[in-house]
């Protein structure tokens, strides 16, 4: 759940909602991620981007230290870009699960 995470807990009220759209884009691997009727500025950009990549380790298919934004007219896409696969996601977190195990 995302609303008990240490850094998330940190952010403004919007910052959360934008770390919220974040989230489930990057754990769907989506390709862009848009966000409708916000601008965040570049201080913000990197305070959700470090809260979401604090608060998730298991996110670690997604490159961390890069994110492209895009600005439009009707909002922000965010360009995450991923190390792996849908099904090589689904092998790592078997491998971890079983090591965990």
């Amino acid at each position: 759940m995302i609303t008990d995470r240490y850094y998330y807990m940190r952010l403004s009220e919007p910052e959360k909602r934008i770390y919220q759209v974040l989230y489930k884009g990057v754990k769907n691997l989506e390709e862009e991620i848009p966000i409708d009727g916000i601008y965040p500025d570049v201080d913000a950009v990197n305070r959700i981007y470090d809260a979401l990549t604090a608060d998730n380790p298991l996110l670690y298919y997604f490159n961390q230290s890069c994110l492209t934004v895009n600005t439009t007219k009707s909002g922000t896409i965010f360009v995450p870009q991923y190390f792996c696969s849908h099904e090589q996601i689904e092998t790592y977190n078997g491998r971890i699960q079983a090591i965990v195990n």
